[in-house]
Parts: C-alpha cells; sequence; structure tokens
C-alpha cells in the first residue's frame, strides 16, 4: 500500500505560473526589504505601479514599476498588511508591517 501523502509537492508550472523573476521593493530610506513582487505572466500587457511604506523607519518605497502578471509577497523583515488600489494611475500602495526580523539584522 502506498503512504498517505499529507502535502503532496506540486510546481507551479500545473497553475499556469511561471518564475520569470522577482522584484524586492525596498524602502527608499533604511533599504529595508519591503515586499517580494514575483513575476508570473511576463508577457502580460500591463504596468503597474507599486509604492510601499516602510514600518522601520517609517519612511516609503521609491514608486517601482511592474511589468506582467505578478503576486505580491512577504520578506523576513516585513509583511503585508493592506493594500490600496488606484485604478486611475494603475498603482497599488501597499501597508507593511515589522516581520519575523529586525531591520538592520544583527
Amino acid at each position: 500500500m502506498k503512504p498517505l501523502e499529507i502535502n503532496p509537492p506540486r510546481t507551479r508550472e500545473i497553475k499556469g505560473l511561471k518564475d520569470d523573476g522577482h522584484v524586492i521593493i525596498e524602502c527608499s530610506a533604511c533599504g529595508a526589504p519591503l515586499v517580494d513582487c514575483w513575476i508570473t505572466k511576463k508577457k502580460f500587457d500591463i504596468q503597474t505601479k507599486i509604492i510601499a511604506d516602510c514600518p522601520h523607519c517609517g519612511d516609503k518605497s521609491f514608486e517601482q514599476t511592474i511589468g506582467g502578471g505578478f503576486h505580491l509577497g512577504i520578506t523576513d523583515y516585513t509583511v503585508l498588511v493592506d493594500q490600496t488600489i488606484n485604478d486611475d494611475n494603475n498603482q497599488i500602495y501597499i501597508e507593511t508591517a515589522k516581520g519575523t526580523k529586525l531591520w538592520p539584522d544583527k
């Protein structure tokens, strides 16, 4: 009898997602990695502007333009709390909080 696999391994390719790279959005003041943008559909004809606040120093990131379809993810230093989407200029503002590690990591 085959042993039961509780969490069988899957690849993202099954769902049609491909790893087309990552863009790490960093704080413009302290350099903390705030958001991991995982590009999964590079061929999508869309440009999205992203800005994230920084829970470590109170500043924010520079506006970063991401091309294609993507997923937003956490970093070791920052988690995602909320997002505000402005459809007029295709911009996302991301509210963050401190993650499992302190910045700068000492």
